[in-house]
């Protein structure tokens, strides 16, 4: 990937191009305008979204409720003895979930019909639903806030804060059980590594615009911003290591075909994503397994002997990423089926100890890996899977 013009054609994907070096100053009040050497990139409209501070909204079915109660003022005077004593007291009870006992089955995003028709059901099994009779048994008066308990179309459920006194979250809970409602979220980036993709328009995405990424080190410690056309900050990053998830996408995406093929269903409307997660601690255990194809396709025929695919298989499970991609796919019969990909990568570093012992392998992988801001990375072992509703 050199520049922006290898993404001109209409459904190609891409999150964050190679950088370059440029020389780069900022006309801010707490940092020398003079310029400095930085690293700049090129993102898309889908790495903007990953990245950006900004809030959205997104609709998700609101399953059930979590109780936060509240803690008497003898307990809160008493609370230094009893910390000292590790005694617990009912004062102090942990938060209570309550969740619908008529759990959500899977339903196209794409059947607006269906929808309607779910709705209407759990409408009907409200009154046998313990869930009600339980909330209805909880005094507002105990309670020091309540937090709602959403799901979204694969069933991942996650908390939302909800707005007015105890009561009314209660109140809240009570009229919207089972019903979608609209959730604010800070930004795209929900938490370390895990990012929401429903707040992303796909359809409307052009692999032609563009913005641009600087990365740059001020006073000892890296920062990062993105610029309006005019050249002028659109926003900062608050945290670096996002430039490091949008190169570790933007990887998956080129080498993981299926993924790929994913993303474009996006674009073209036949599929909606949902969820985007980063996790360094996969720890894939590949010692009891036949080493991953790419490896094979590296030795080609050759058969290597047991010591060797042993010691190989020793080093695979170390710098492992786990990248997870999940959309609800359409499919041509019209029903819809929950699809994941999850692209392995490993950081080069895993095979420096066997370096000098496979040299050619090592060569391979090398060329076979990309540079990202925390290492080098090649995809080690794709997985795919897909749920089907009804």
């Amino acid at each position: 990937m050199g520049n922006q013009q290898q993404y001109a054609g209409q459904e190609q994907v891409w999150v964050v191009t190679p950088p370059r070096v440029a020389r780069f100053a900022i006309n801010q009040t707490d940092m020398d305008p003079a310029p400095t050497t930085a690293r700049e990139y090129q993102i898309s409209s889908l790495g903007r979204y990953l990245i950006s501070p900004a809030s959205l909204n997104i609709r998700r079915r609101l399953a059930g409720c979590e109780i936060h109660w509240l803690v008497s003022r003898t307990f809160r005077w008493l609370s230094p003895f009893h910390r000292l004593a590790r005694k617990k007291t009912a004062s102090s009870r942990p938060p209570s979930t309550l969740i619908m006992d008529f759990s959500s089955p899977v339903v196209s995003p794409f059947d607006t019909g269906l929808k309607r028709h779910i709705d209407h059901l759990y409408d009907t099994l409200r009154p046998f639903d313990s869930f009600y009779q339980t909330l209805d048994g909880i005094n507002p008066g105990q309670v020091q806030r309540v937090n709602g308990i959403c799901e979204d179309d694969s069933g991942f459920r996650a908390p939302v804060a909800l707005d007015g006194t105890p009561r009314q979250q209660l109140d809240y809970v009570r009229r919207h059980a089972g019903r979608e409602i609209e959730v604010r979220l800070k930004r795209a980036h929900i938490t370390d590594g895990l990012f929401e993709m429903k707040g992303f328009d796909f359809t409307s995405f052009d692999p032609r615009n563009t913005q641009r990424l600087i990365r740059f080190a001020h006073d000892g410690r890296p920062r990062a911003c993105v610029l309006n056309a005019d050249h002028t900050i659109d926003f900062w990053l608050e945290d670096v290591k996002l430039v490091n998830y949008l190169q570790l996408f933007e990887y998956c995406i080129q080498h993981n075909p299926p993924l790929r093929d994913s993303l474009h269903q996006c674009i073209q409307g036949r599929a909606s994503a949902l969820r985007l997660m980063f996790n360094p601690r996969i720890a894939i255990d590949y010692s009891r397994a036949p080493l991953p194809a790419v490896f094979q396709e590296a030795f080609g025929q050759t058969r290597l002997a047991e010591p060797h695919d042993r010691l190989i298989k020793q080093n695979l499970n170390q710098y492992q990423v786990g990248v997870s991609f999940n959309a609800m796919a359409l499919q041509q019969s019209g029903r819809s089926e929950l699809c994941t990909h999850i692209s392995v990568l490993q950081d080069l570093r895993a095979l420096e100890p066997i370096k000098d012992r496979f040299p050619e392998l090592f060569a391979e992988m090398d060329k076979r890996a990309a540079q990202s801001e925390e290492g080098k990375y090649y995809l080690l072992e794709s997985i795919h899977g897909a749920h089907h509703d009804g």
